[in-house]
């Protein structure tokens, strides 16, 4: 019943009105990358265990985590960011609009701290994967 109602909170918005969530300079080629490696960029992708989902096959945990730090982003297109953000978090991120979960993977990345850059980084590497030698240390 919870996640039918969030579901629909989260439909109520046309995915055509949520704007593309602008990825910085120095995020964009690890973004493609590892969106690409992870589903081949379907925000819709779930791995075979179930854990994983979305466009960056990210955990439930982390995912709804970081909701909490793009409540400022979301308030530039969402009447209600912060009751859009708990919808978020009681919804897998598979069904997440794909603009969030970019936001989502680029909070990620920083730590939730610009002054952080690339500390959530170890959250996608693997050995051997070209996108490692996309990260700036």
């Amino acid at each position: 019943m919870l996640e039918s109602l969030a579901m629909s909170a989260i439909m109520m918005l046309p995915k055509a009105d949520i704007p593309e969530y602008q990825v910085p300079k120095v995020y964009q080629a690890y973004e493609k990358c590892v969106s690409w490696r992870e589903s081949r960029r379907k925000p819709d992708a779930v791995n075979s265990t179930g854990k994983y989902r979305g466009m960056y096959q990210m955990d439930h945990a982390i995912a709804s985590g970081a909701t909490h730090w793009i409540v400022d982003w979301l308030g530039t297109w969402h009447r209600t960011p912060k009751k859009y953000a708990a919808a978020l978090r009681d919804t897998p991120v598979n069904k997440w609009p794909r603009q969030v979960q970019t936001a989502v993977f680029v909070v990620t990345l920083d730590g939730h701290d610009k002054n952080e850059r690339w500390s959530g980084a170890s959250h996608w590497y693997y050995s051997g994967s070209r996108c490692n030698g996309l990260v700036e240390r």
